[in-house]
C-alpha cells in the first residue's frame, strides 16, 4: 500500500505459523511493511520491552486469536498477546481483531486449559464487541481479509489527508461570492480529485482492493473445476494481469465459471447499488451490439455519470487514448469493478485478430496502463491482439476428470437412476461425450423429461446421437445431442424456448407473457420451471436467459434450436 505504513503483527506463535507467513505475503502484495517476532526473536516468550516499543512504532495493529492464550512473562499478569493488544489500544492505534471460527477443528497441544482458557476467553469476548473484529478459518482467508483491512484503512487515510487540504484551501478562498473564487474553488475540486486519483493509483496501481469471502463448494459441472475457479478469484485480485482469457470450445462451463465466481463475491465489493454490483457484462453476437459506444455508457451506469462517459466517447476532438484514459481512471476510483465481454470469438476474424479497430485499442490499453479495472473474456480462441502476453490463460478445454464427471452423473441424476447406476453405464456416456461439461448436464436434463421411461442406457443406445462425437467434432456432438433433447420436447416448451431465444440478455416473466398471450400465467410458470430443470434455461434474480453456455447468433441465420446450442 505505501512503503510507509507499518503493521504490527500479533498472535501466538507456534500454532499459527503458518497463519502468519500467509499474512506476511498477503501484506507484501499492497506494499505494506509488517512488524513481527519472526525479525528478532520467533518465539512464544520473546522479550516483552522488545514488543511493546515496536507496537508504539507502528501505524496499525493486527491481532490473530486462535485457541492460545500465550506465554506470561515474569513480573506480569497478562500475556504477552493480550499485553501487545493492550498497548495498540493505549497509543490509540488502529486496530484489526480477527477471531478463529469456533467451528474449526483444531489440535488439542495448541488449545487453553484452566486459567489460560478463562483468560482467553475474557479477551475474546471483549474483542467480539468491537467492530474491527473478523472471523477466519484457514491461511487463506485469514490472509484476504487483513490485506483489505489495511488496504481500507490506507485508502480512508488518503481521502482524509487529501480532503483536509481541500478545507484548508476553501477557508482561505472564503465565501465564493465572486466569479473568480468560484473559478478558484472549481480548479481546487479538479485538483483534488486528480491528486485522490494519482495517490490511489500510485499505491494501489496493479492491486485490486482483495475480496474477503472464502469460494463456494463446488458442485454440478463445477466439480473438478476447483484450481480454474481459485485462479480467476487471484487474477481478480492480485496479479499485474489485469485481462484474463478463459479458453474453451462451445458448451465446456466458460461463462457458468464466470457468472458462479462473480455472484458469490460481487455482493461482497465496495460496489453496494444491488442492481450493478461493479459488474458490467456484455454478451457479444455476430450482430455487432457490442461496441466501445456500448461498454462507455454500460460504464456509466456503473460510475452514476451515463452522460458524461457517453459524452467523453462522442467527443471526437478528444483521442482515443484520452477517451479511454478517462475511462480506467474514472471506474478505477470508484471500487472493485469487472467487465465481462462473453463469447468474445463473435468478435474475432478469421485469423484470431479483433474487428473492432476501438476494441482492439482498449485492450491494448487495459494491459498497459495502471488502473484497478478487471476485465474477463471467454472465447473459444485467444484473441491477438498487441500485448496479449500479459493476458492470464485459463484453459477449460480437457473436459471435466473422468472421475469427477461419473460423480457428478450420480449425484445431479440421483432421481433419473444414476445413483445406483453400474459405473460402466456412467463410464460409457462420460468417453462417449468426451468429458464436456454441457453434454453431460444434457444428460441429465434429457433424463429429467422422460424418466423412467427412458434411462442413460437408452440413450448411449441411439448412435446416431454420437456419430459426431465419435468422429471427434464435439461442436456437432453436443448439438445433436442437445438438438436430440429439444426434439422429444412438447411442443408448448418449444415455444417457450422459442421466444426466449429472442431476447439478447436475460428476460423477466413479464415479457415472456406479453409475447405469448395465449399461455396463462400457470402454464408458463410450469413451462419455464420444466425447462430449467431440463438444464436449457437459467433463473437467477426473476429473469430467465438461455442456458449460458451459448453463443447468441443472429435469429434470422439460424433456428432458437441452433441458438441453444451454439
Amino acid at each position: 500500500m505505501g512503503e510507509d505504513v507499518k503493521v504490527y503483527i500479533s498472535s501466538t506463535y507456534e500454532d499459527l505459523k503458518d497463519y502468519r507467513d500467509a499474512v506476511m505475503k498477503a501484506l507484501r502484495k499492497i506494499e505494506a511493511q509488517h512488524v513481527n517476532m519472526e525479525d528478532y526473536y520467533a518465539k512464544d516468550d520473546r522479550p516483552v520491552d522488545v514488543c511493546l516499543a515496536d507496537v508504539a512504532k507502528c501505524d496499525i495493529y493486527v491481532g490473530i486469536f486462535a485457541r492460545r492464550y500465550g506465554f506470561i512473562p515474569d513480573d506480569y499478569t497478562q500475556s504477552i498477546t493480550e499485553l501487545e493488544y493492550r498497548k495498540a489500544v493505549e497509543l490509540n492505534k488502529p486496530t484489526f481483531n480477527f477471531l478463529l471460527k469456533d467451528e474449526v477443528d483444531w489440535p488439542n497441544q495448541y488449545c487453553a486449559i484452566d486459567n489460560d482458557k478463562r483468560w482467553l476467553n475474557k479477551l475474546k469476548d471483549e474483542l467480539k464487541g468491537k467492530k474491527t473484529v473478523a472471523w477466519f478459518t484457514g491461511c487463506h482467508d485469514l490472509a484476504q481479509e487483513v490485506m483489505a483491512a489495511v488496504a481500507g484503512h490506507q485508502k480512508k487515510i488518503i481521502r482524509l489527508q487529501i480532503g483536509k487540504g481541500m478545507s484548508d484551501q476553501f477557508a482561505n478562498l472564503g465565501v465564493a461570492d465572486t466569479p473568480e473564487k468560484k473559478a478558484a474553488i472549481e480548479d481546487v475540486l479538479v485538483a483534488s480529485k486528480e491528486k485522490m486519483w494519482q495517490s490511489s493509483n500510485r499505491q494501489l496501481q496493479t492491486w485490486c482492493e482483495p475480496i474477503p469471502v472464502p469460494l463456494p463448494k463446488l458442485r454440478g459441472t463445477f466439480v473438478g473445476r476447483e484450481t480454474e475457479q481459485e485462479t480467476l478469484l487471484h487474477c481478480l485480485n492480485y496479479t499485474d494481469k489485469r485481462l484474463v482469457v478463459i479458453i474453451a470450445p462451445g458448451g465446456y462451463g466458460k461463462t457458468e465459471l464466470t457468472t458462479k465466481v462473480l455472484r458469490e463475491i460481487a455482493p461482497k465489493t465496495t460496489i453496494t447499488n444491488k442492481d450493478i454490483q461493479g459488474i458490467l457484462y456484455l454478451r457479444c453476437s455476430i450482430a455487432g451490439d457490442v461496441n466501445m459506444g456500448t461498454v462507455f455508457t454500460e460504464a456509466g451506469k456503473i460510475a452514476g455519470t451515463v452522460e458524461a462517459f457517453f459524452n467523453v466517447y462522442k467527443n471526437r476532438e478528444i483521442s482515443n487514448a484520452k477517451r479511454l484514459e478517462y475511462f480506467f481512471k474514472e471506474l478505477s476510483i470508484i471500487g472493485n469493478v469487472w467487465i465481462v465481454l462473453d463469447n468474445f470469438e463473435d468478435l474475432l476474424d478469421a485469423d484470431d485478430t479483433i474487428k473492432d479497430a476501438e476494441l482492439r485499442e482498449f485492450l491494448e490499453t487495459a494491459v498497459s496502463i495502471d488502473h484497478t479495472i478487471r476485465i474477463i473474456i471467454t472465447s473459444r480462441v485467444l484473441p491477438k491482439f498487441k500485448g496479449d502476453r500479459l493476458v492470464e490463460k485459463i484453459d477449460l478445454s480437457e473436459g471435466l476428470p473422468e472421475e469427477k464427471a461419473v460423480e457428478y452423473l450420480r449425484k445431479e441424476g440421483a432421481e433419473y437412476g444414476l445413483r445406483d447406476e453400474d459405473k460402466s453405464i456412467l463410464l460409457a456416456f462420460v468417453r462417449r461425450v468426451h468429458r464436456i461439461p454441457k453434454a453431460l448436464e444434457s444428460g441429465i436434463g434429457y433424463l429429467s423429461e422422460h424418466f423412467p421411461g427412458i434411462k442413460l442406457k437408452d440413450i448411449l443406445a441411439n448412435d446416431g446421437i454420437f456419430l459426431d462425437f465419435d468422429k471427434h467434432d464435439h461442436k456437432e456432438g453436443l448439438k445433436s445431442l442437445i438438438m436430440e433433447q429439444i426434439k422429444r420436447l412438447h411442443p408448448n416448451l418449444q415455444l417457450v424456448l422459442s421466444v426466449l431465444s429472442i431476447f439478447s440478455k436475460p428476460t423477466p416473466q413479464e415479457a415472456l407473457r406479453y409475447m405469448l398471450q395465449g399461455m396463462s400465467y400457470v402454464e408458463l410458470a410450469q413451462n419455464l420451471t420444466r425447462l430449467e430443470r431440463n438444464r436449457l434455461i437459467t433463473h437467477n434474480n426473476g429473469n430467465y436467459d438461455i442456458a449460458h453456455n451459448h453463443s447468441n447468433f443472429h435469429l434470422k441465420q439460424f433456428s432458437h434450436l441452433n441458438l441453444l446450442y451454439q
